[in-house]
C-alpha cells in the first residue's frame, strides 16, 4: 500500500513541476519522498522538520491536517500538500506562514493563512528564481503571495482574499508570470525603482480580482482599457485611456509605472488601500473620478506635470504627492462633480476651508493638496422655500366670506378676494409678494401672510400669483386661477 501511495504521490510531483525545466526538478521526479502527518510509520509531525531532513530534489507531502508552523523552504524541494482546502498551514499572525529562500521550489495544495502584520505573507519569495506556486489559498495574511527580488517565478491557479495589502505583491521583481488566479477583496501590486519591475511580467486577464479581468498592461502606446476591469495596471506605457471603470476592493484600483500622457475619466475607485497610483509618470491627466473609502485616495510618487481636478476625494489618507504636480485648472463655468456651477480644483472630504464669495470654490486654507481652487460644498441655504396657496382653492365657491363646494376646478369669488399663503423655510422666510395678473399689489413681511385684493372685477379670469422668499435669497412661487366678481371699489 506503501509503494501504491509513493508511485500516486510521484506523479502528482511530475505533474506540479511539468515545464519547469531544470536539473533540481528533474532530479524531484527520482528523489526521496518524505511524509508529514498521516498515520504511516516514520511521518514527521511538523513539516520543518521534513524540510530540515530534506536534499535537495527531494519532495515533502503533507497529509490534510492544519499545522501551525512558521516554515522555511530553503531547499530545492517540492512541498506537495494533499488538498489545498484541507492541508492548511497558519502562521499564528506571526511572520511569513512559509518562506521560500531557495530556487526551483515548487509549492503545490496548500491554503496558507494568518502571516505576521509586519512585511509579512502566507508564502514570501525571497532572492529566488525558478519558483513554482499553484493550487495555494492564500486569507487574512498581510500579503498573500509575495515575490521581492525574485525573477522567472510563477503562481497558477491560486485563490487569494481578504489579505491586508494585496494578494500578489511583485515587489522588485522581474520575468514573473501570474496566470488562473483568483482575487477577492484583494489585488496585485507591482512596485520597483526601475522600469524592469514593471514592464517584464505576464499577467493576463484570465487573473481576476471580484470576477472581473485584470488588465496589466506594458509597452502599450494608443489604447483604450476595454470597460469591466477589476484592476488596472500600466507599465511603460503612453496615451492609454482608463475611462467608465469601477475598480473598487482591488488593494490597489489603478496602478501606473513609467508611462506617460496617460487619462483617466469617469472611473469609480472605492474600498482600495490606494485607489490611484502613480509612479515615476508624468503628463497624465485624471478628472471626473469618484475616490471614495481608500485607505489612501491618491499617491504620486517620483510623479511630475500631471493634471488632477474635478475628482471627489473622501478618503483617510486623500492625497500623497512628493512631485510638482497640477491639481486644478482655471475657474471656469461648467457643472463640477459635486454639482457646483464651476469647474476648479477637486471636492477634499478633509478641506475645512470658507467659500467667501459663495461660489463652490474655497477662498481660504489654500492650496489644499496643492489644490488653489477646492471645490465646495455650499455652508448655506440652498433650497427654496416652501409655499402653498390655502386660500382660494380649487372646486369652491366663496361668497362674501362664506365657502361653498363648487364644480369648477377654477375657484369663483364673489365679493373680496382674500389669499392667505403658507411659507416656510429651513432658514426664515424674509418676504411673500402678492400679484395680480402679473402685477406686484402687496409684500407681507411677517407671518401669517394674507393679503386681500379689493379691485373691482365682472367675472374676469384672473391669475394670483405668490412668490416667497428665504434670508439667503431663494424663492418659490405658486399660482391659481381665479374667476371673479367683485363691484365695489
Amino acid at each position: 500500500m506503501r509503494k501504491l501511495s509513493s508511485l500516486m504521490i510521484t506523479l502528482m510531483v511530475i505533474v506540479a513541476t511539468f515545464m519547469v525545466v531544470s536539473p533540481s526538478n528533474v532530479k524531484a521526479s527520482t528523489g526521496n519522498i518524505l511524509y508529514v502527518g498521516g498515520s504511516g510509520p516514520g511521518n514527521y509531525t511538523k513539516i520543518q522538520d521534513a524540510i530540515d531532513n530534506a536534499t535537495d530534489g527531494d519532495v515533502i507531502f503533507v497529509y490534510s491536517g492544519t499545522y501551525y508552523e512558521n516554515v522555511i523552504v530553503n531547499k530545492s524541494i517540492n512541498l506537495i500538500g494533499e488538498n489545498e482546502n484541507t492541508t492548511v498551514i497558519d502562521g499564528n499572525l506571526s511572520g511569513d506562514v512559509e518562506k521560500v529562500t531557495a530556487n526551483y521550489v515548487t509549492i503545490s495544495g496548500f491554503t496558507v493563512q494568518n502571516s505576521g502584520r509586519s512585511y509579512n505573507a502566507g508564502i514570501m519569495l525571497h532572492g529566488v528564481q525558478h519558483c513554482r506556486i499553484e493550487h495555494v489559498k492564500a486569507s487574512n495574511n498581510k500579503y498573500g503571495i509575495l515575490l521581492s527580488f525574485s525573477t522567472n517565478c510563477s503562481i497558477t491557479n491560486c485563490s487569494a482574499n481578504n489579505n491586508v495589502a494585496a494578494a500578489i505583491e511583485l515587489d522588485h521583481s522581474t520575468n514573473c508570470t501570474i496566470t488562473n488566479t483568483t482575487m477577492i477583496d484583494n489585488g496585485i501590486g507591482v512596485w520597483g525603482y526601475e522600469i524592469t519591475y514593471w514592464n517584464t511580467h505576464t499577467i493576463g486577464t484570465s487573473n481576476t480580482v471580484n470576477g472581473k479581468p485584470v488588465y496589466y498592461l506594458k509597452n502599450i502606446n494608443d489604447y483604450t482599457v476595454p470597460l469591466g476591469a477589476g484592476q488596472i495596471i500600466l507599465a511603460n506605457c503612453t496615451n492609454v485611456t482608463i475611462e467608465n471603470q469601477n475598480v473598487s476592493n482591488a488593494s490597489i484600483g489603478i496602478e501606473i509605472g513609467f508611462s506617460y500622457h496617460c487619462i483617466i475619466t469617469n472611473c469609480s475607485v472605492n474600498n482600495n488601500v490606494v485607489g490611484i497610483f502613480l509612479y515615476s509618470s508624468t503628463n497624465c491627466t485624471i478628472t471626473n473620478c469618484i475616490v471614495n473609502n481608500n485607505y489612501c485616495g491618491i499617491k504620486l510618487w517620483n510623479a511630475d506635470n500631471n493634471l488632477i481636478y474635478n475628482n471627489y476625494f473622501n478618503n483617510t489618507i486623500n492625497a500623497e504627492d512628493d512631485g510638482n504636480n497640477i491639481w486644478n485648472i482655471t475657474t471656469t463655468p461648467g457643472t463640477n462633480i459635486i454639482g457646483g456651477p464651476y469647474l476648479g480644483g477637486n471636492y477634499w472630504s478633509d478641506y475645512t476651508g470658507v467659500d467667501l464669495d459663495r461660489n463652490g470654490i474655497g477662498d481660504t486654507e489654500i492650496p489644499h493638496h496643492g489644490d488653489y481652487r477646492p471645490l465646495t460644498k455650499p455652508n448655506y441655504d440652498t433650497n427654496p422655500p416652501s409655499i402653498t396657496i390655502q386660500k382660494p382653492q380649487s372646486h369652491n365657491l366663496y361668497i362674501l366670506g362664506r365657502t361653498f363646494k363648487f364644480l369648477s376646478p377654477n375657484p369663483w369669488i364673489i365679493g373680496e378676494l382674500e389669499v392667505k399663503v403658507n411659507a416656510s423655510d429651513e432658514s426664515e422666510i424674509e418676504k411673500v409678494e402678492f400679484y395680480l395678473d402679473g402685477e406686484l399689489k402687496y409684500t407681507d413681511t411677517s407671518y401669517p401672510y394674507v393679503y386681500t385684493f379689493k379691485e373691482r372685477s365682472f367675472g374676469k379670469l384672473h391669475t394670483i400669483k405668490v412668490k416667497a422668499y428665504d434670508t439667503e435669497g431663494n424663492s418659490a412661487s405658486r399660482e391659481i386661477k381665479v374667476r371673479w366678481f367683485c363691484f365695489k371699489i
